[in-house]
């Protein structure tokens, strides 16, 4: 049975790269037909040797024929498990961080189950009356939890095995190419010999079967195709006024369901695509998914097409959107077969500040927000993509300063427009209000798609080219974009009513894009935009301070949301040499570290030292952040103590200790004080709460969430084992804020994390010293064939040789004990260091 680790080490991107491969050679093997045509011996030619020859070409266009026959379906199957199995680890990961949050853990069984466990035991019921519902509650999320998981092993499996097949029935010469041409060998039999409508009609009626074969057709048969999709679409693309939302629905749900279907199998062909997307036009682009939103008077009453079937049309259309500009890389760029003109592109962009009204009452959407959810698909290309943001951007600044709001702010119609990712966890009733009627204490997990800059920024966090390019340019007012996302905006929840606090914002898709940004594909720019990041969130951070005015009150602590903490978690981690360099006094040569010179670094030399540690302050107030950043700051640290020693340690209490001290002193100091300040807030915290309310996009999610912590390269280079000795110890500690209990408790556990870091650190340093004696140095009851025995392995009386030798003066192994009392000195320090700072000392 697939394990969750073997899911999560499969790279589904090889797959779909193969079978791009593969689509690009199946390509120029159907070229060989003009070559096997003019090696058909001519008809002049007689006698036995022509017979031989006639014999041979035939063979060899049989040959050519089934092995073109195997190629087609391989490339299907490809693309088919890549798709499973990123859905898969995506469906998993989301399951395995609600489990690790939880401080949960999840075994798969012989049989394919996952049970999901407590390993710590039950805590007493704070109210007796309820205390079976809130176990059964619990058992319930766990089994919904462990199903989850083993559904998704067994999609991936069952992928897994679907390829197998396909291969060996390759390998075994199961595919038969027939007779005809290299290029009907190539497609299924139902297709071989069709042309015309009899083609067409055959690829219409099933799309999913023959999606995969598009790339194959002739590009006439390629626009016929299209053609047809466009002419089919024709009700939904001409538009609607008001009035004419009184009546039935342009097409019933299974037409549209169908129509769906080809836009997504066929659409994903440049030349489909591109033909598709100038027959519709622009404008017919944008009146489909008026359409598809839109609410209808029918003769039932208001009715409209189902979430599900939305979201289904609103990621057909932004692949094929995607698919249609990606080839466009300026602004002069004329049409092609494989790509629309820029002008298209742009005609479709300036849309967006058109109104559409959606129902016969005359509620308006600006086109802006039927266009977000298209900018979310993977495949979006760089200069689209800044066309689209520039466009908003500045649309949105004009508004603002008009207006004094943003213009997302101002529908009459509060329901969910964005359904790309799914429904909600919350049930929508008939008419797709917020929630259930009487369900007020519900929350959505995706934002609603009123702002049009979660689309966008999603689509930039799957391009980091795009990301950069937008992050270095300022926005039309002149103001520097990482700092106007990050500090400046105001990031609408929703937009109007009383149920507004229900719907996440899109700032995680912001956060999503600044991760890409600076850790994907680095250039030099990636740092300058993680040194912005680090700047803008420490201007956002506003410290608790007296009320102005009232004297005798205080204005709370602001800081970032849960989801962009963990954005900058992931920044801080990627970069921890310079976070290191910039968190001491004085600083530290992060080029005399580990990693050696970087090309690619963070300067946050403006920020000054108190300012980087208020943002890892911050960071460390959730906890997903919290352990994602010590993590790596564990890893830095045995990778650091790995290149000093054996040497003279005299000098790593200032270039290895104390940056690592001051970077965790940081993150405990802003993780205790959530917890106070939760555990004042409410006595009882819900168990849960913290880690199910918000979780991380797309991008931090695929590399963060549930893959457990310290799994973050650090931009510049890459370290040895030696930093899974920090994941290992950071493992340990992934304890939720959501279990505490109550204020005493927070103090207890306080204190209690305060003295298992200080034995953490002391673990480390300690494995890092033996782990880099030499063999002989060693007292012989730690070796085992004139090898060291792994700490893991110890019994007692080995721990105790290890600490006798450890303390004798004039081994090797005494420097241990000297850094070993100094670094418990240097994280009391830190600590110390940073409440004076704050004037809390």
């Amino acid at each position: 049975m697939l394990t969750y680790e073997e899911l999560m080490s499969w790279e589904p991107a090889v797959l779909a790269e193969s079978a791009d491969k593969l689509n690009s050679d199946r390509k120029s093997f159907i070229d060989l037909q003009d070559e096997v045509d003019h090696g058909k011996p001519p008809g002049t030619w007689t006698g036995d040797s022509a017979d031989s020859a006639v014999i041979s070409h035939k063979r060899l266009q049989g040959d050519l024929n089934d092995i073109a026959a195997g190629v087609s379906p391989v490339i299907d199957a490809l693309d088919n498990a890549a798709e499973e199995i990123k859905q898969a680890q995506s469906s998993a990961r989301d399951a395995m961080g609600v489990i690790k949050g939880h401080g949960w853990v999840a075994d798969v069984s012989a049989g394919g189950a996952v049970v999901v466990s407590d390993p710590t035991p039950i805590k007493e019921a704070k109210n007796e009356d309820t205390a079976e519902e809130e176990a059964e509650s619990i058992r319930k999320q766990m089994k919904e939890l462990g199903s989850q998981i083993a559904d998704a092993l067994a999609k991936a499996d069952a992928a897994d095995a679907a390829l197998a097949t396909v291969l060996r029935n390759v390998k075994g010469g199961q595919y038969d190419g027939g007779t005809g041409s290299i290029r009907d060998a190539t497609l299924p039999p139902k297709l071989r010999g069709l042309s015309g409508k009899a083609l067409i009609d055959e690829l219409m009626n099933d799309p999913g079967a023959y999606g995969g074969y598009v790339d194959a057709l002739p590009v006439a048969d390629q626009k016929a195709l299209a053609d047809r999709i466009a002419d089919e679409l024709g009700p939904l693309a001409e538009g609607r006024e008001g009035h004419e939302f009184s009546g039935e629905m342009p097409m019933s749900e299974s037409e549209l369901k169908k129509l769906t279907e080809a836009v997504h199998e066929f659409g994903g062909d440049p030349t489909v695509a591109t033909r598709i997307a100038n027959d519709v036009g622009s404008a017919g682009v944008m009146n489909i998914q008026q359409a598809i939103l839109g609410r209808f008077d029918t003769a039932d009453g208001p009715d409209g097409y189902d979430p599900e079937t939305i979201g289904a049309s609103q990621r057909a259309w932004g692949h094929l959107i995607a698919t249609a500009t990606s080839g466009i890389e300026s602004d002069n760029a004329g049409p092609t077969d494989e790509h629309v003109s820029a002008n298209w592109a742009k005609n479709l962009i300036e849309r967006g500040e058109t109104e559409f009204p959606t129902n016969s009452m005359g509620e308006q959407m600006l086109g802006y927000k039927l266009l977000g959810p298209l900018l979310r698909d993977d495949d979006h290309g760089s200069w689209f993509l800044n066309q689209a943001g520039d466009s908003m951007e500045e649309f949105e600044q004009k508004y603002y300063a008009e207006n004094g709001k943003l213009p997302w702010d101002v529908t009459q119609d509060p329901r969910r427009i964005d359904f790309t990712h799914g429904e909600s966890e919350v049930d929508l009733d008939a008419d797709r209000a917020p929630a259930k009627p009487g369900d007020t204490d519900a929350k959505f997990t995706e934002p609603s798609g009123h702002d049009p800059f979660g689309g966008l920024f999603e689509g930039m966090s799957h391009n980091p080219e795009a990301a950069r390019e937008f992050f270095t340019s300022t926005t039309s007012e002149g103001a520097e974009r990482v700092e106007y996302y990050m500090a400046d905006r105001e990031w609408p929840a929703h937009s109007t009513g009383d149920k507004s606090d229900m719907w996440p914002t899109s700032e995680r898709y912001f956060g999503d894009a600044i991760v890409a940004a600076t850790t994907e594909d680095v250039t030099p720019e990636s740092g300058k935009i993680a040194t912005a990041a680090f700047e803008a969130a420490e201007k956002r951070i506003v410290p608790e301070h007296d009320d102005p005015n009232n004297p005798d009150k205080k204005v709370e602590y602001q800081g970032l949301p849960p989801e962009l903490r963990r954005s900058m978690a992931h920044v801080a981690s990627a970069y921890m040499p310079d976070v290191w360099s910039a968190t001491s006094d004085g600083g530290i040569d992060a080029s005399q570290g580990p990693l050696g010179s970087r090309t690619v670094t963070m300067n946050l030399g403006d920020l000054g030292v108190s300012g980087v540690r208020e943002v890892l302050g911050d960071i460390g107030r959730d906890e997903v952040a919290y352990n994602m950043t010590r993590a790596n700051a564990d890893a830095y640290l045995a990778a650091s103590l790995d290149k000093e020693l054996p040497g003279d340690t005299n000098d790593l209490e200032t270039s290895v200790i104390d940056p690592y001290a001051n970077v965790r002193a940081a993150l405990e100091d802003g993780f205790d004080k959530e917890q106070v300040a939760q555990g004042y807030e409410s006595d009882t915290i819900r168990s849960g709460e913290g880690d199910g309310k918000w979780k991380a996009g797309g991008w931090v999610a695929e590399k963060v969430l549930s893959e457990g912590t310290g799994k973050i390269p650090f931009v510049g280079g890459a370290i040895g084992d030696a930093g899974k000795l920090g994941i290992d110890e950071a493992e340990k500690h992934f304890v939720g804020m959501n279990d505490i209990d109550s204020v005493s408790e927070i103090q207890d556990q306080i204190a209690s994390r305060s003295n298992d870091s200080r034995v953490g650190l002391q673990g480390m340093i300690d494995a890092a010293v033996y782990r880099n004696l030499p063999a002989d140095s060693l007292p012989p009851e730690l070796l085992s064939g004139g090898k060291p025995i792994a700490m893991d392995q110890w019994t007692p009386e080995q721990e105790e040789a290890w600490s006798a030798h450890r303390s004798t003066t004039g081994t090797p192994a005494f420097q241990a004990a000297t850094l070993l009392e100094r670094s418990v000195d240097q994280m009391e320090n830190a600590r110390e260091h940073g409440d004076t700072e704050r004037g809390e000392g």
